[in-house]
């Protein structure tokens, strides 16, 4: 029985999903099989059992010996408990989140319904910092807009390198879309993603790849001066400030980028390592985005191109730019730091509230159950909606 009885605490969770690596990076694989309860045949015999589905349990398929037996076999196994095996999360809340296991959901804590989240990527280079000293901001976000917060602690090049760092948020973001309301008892009716610098670039790579996989898609993204090219070979005016910027030093973007990229990668030619890269056939299928862009960033111009690609395609997106304001100024939201970063986290709240009130208004009516359904040429997702059929969603998805 998992209970958060603090609003602050850290979990480790378990991979479920098979390992990014740099051969498989650009070829998602479709996550019907990891969500669906596979049926076990023995070999031995016709005996059928159903998996009940434990997330510390992992299954591989294996060739059918079809002179003993007929169907699919699979072969279960614990996973050994190696830190390489398990993501830290940071859990937020604005209220202990309690597992109703009798009644199949959480209850209304406080007068708040645990049915909305935000998953926080945090930035630094790749290399450096933690969730720990970005809840400056985290704990306003989730008091103010009474959601819960999932910061995931990543681990951090050079001993990870891409997309090992990509694995570890990939495999956070399934647990949570998939576990969450089973161990921690919160529906997901609304999901927003954020991130900064290296996590804003993290938080496009995700989306990319949930709309790759036909897996749920985060209903919007907030991004803090992202880093959204991590190509040598490219140029923009903003890059100049790298010379003397006492924050992001060309010094420190070059060892941020040869920590991170690995040899055998190229940032010029993978939308996972530079979502700037990403085609406009996924482009146009990604959720609301806000940016905020900082003046004196070396890495705002990025932020510019794909707002103008977003307008060009007609999506919904908006940015604003904070002029006089350094890289990282979302951390810089303190007691005795700049006190006009408090308008923006002010207008991240803002924003964060608008975009979950744009998705509730689109489902109006509590969802009493979550299912995936995988249509190739059709949405990547979908909720059962109440006193819904099976039967009308599937005529709803191809309508």
């Amino acid at each position: 029985e998992m209970c958060i009885r603090d609003r602050n605490k850290r979990i480790y969770v378990p991979k479920l999903l098979p390992r990014i690596t740099i051969q498989n990076v650009l070829f998602p694989e479709n996550l019907q099989q990891f969500i669906e309860i596979p049926t076990l045949k023995k070999a031995d015999s016709s005996v059928e059992e159903i998996l009940n589905f434990d997330p510390n349990l992992r299954y591989e398929q294996h060739e059918q010996d079809k002179s003993k037996s007929s169907g699919t076999i699979y072969v279960i196994h614990k996973m050994k408990p190696m830190p390489d095996n398990y993501v830290k999360i940071r859990i937020l809340s604005p209220v202990t989140l309690p597992k109703d296991r009798a009644a199949g959901k959480a209850p209304e804590v406080a007068g708040m319904a645990c049915d909305r989240i935000l998953i926080d990527i945090h930035g630094g280079g790749f290399i450096a910092t933690s969730t720990r000293m970005h809840q400056t901001y985290l704990r306003r976000w989730a008091n103010e807009c009474n959601l819960v917060i999932f910061a995931i602690d990543y681990k951090l090049a050079p001993e990870a390198k891409y997309p090992a760092v990509f694995d570890d948020i990939w495999q956070a973001y399934f647990w949570i879309i998939t576990q969450a309301e089973r161990q921690l008892g919160i529906t997901l009716r609304s999901v927003i993603l954020a991130g900064d610098s290296a996590g804003g670039n993290l938080a496009m790579s995700l989306t990319l790849r949930a709309i790759k996989s036909n897996f749920r898609v985060p209903d919007g993204l907030l991004l803090g001066y992202p880093a959204l090219n991590l190509s040598i070979r490219s140029f923009t005016p903003s890059l100049l400030a790298a010379m003397d910027d006492f924050i992001l030093r060309y010094s420190f973007l070059n060892i941020a980028i040869n920590s991170y990229i690995p040899a055998d990668a190229d940032a010029s030619k993978d939308p996972y390592l530079s979502p700037i890269l990403i085609l406009d056939e996924d482009l146009i299928k990604f959720p609301t985005i806000k940016i905020m862009a900082a003046g004196r960033d070396p890495l705002r111009d990025e932020s510019y191109r794909l707002i103008n690609r977003m307008a060009r395609l007609k999506k919904d997106a908006q940015l604003i730019e904070y002029r006089m304001f350094p890289h990282a100024f979302w951390n810089l939201d303190l007691i005795f730091g700049l006190q006009e970063c408090r308008f923006a986290t002010n207008q991240a709240i803002k924003w964060i509230s608008e975009m979950i009130s744009k998705n509730e208004a689109k489902h109006p009516v509590a969802h009493n159950e979550m299912e995936f359904a995988f249509q190739s040429k059709s949405v990547s997702y979908t909720h059962l909606r109440a006193h819904e059929t099976r039967e009308d969603l599937v005529c709803r998805l191809l309508l």
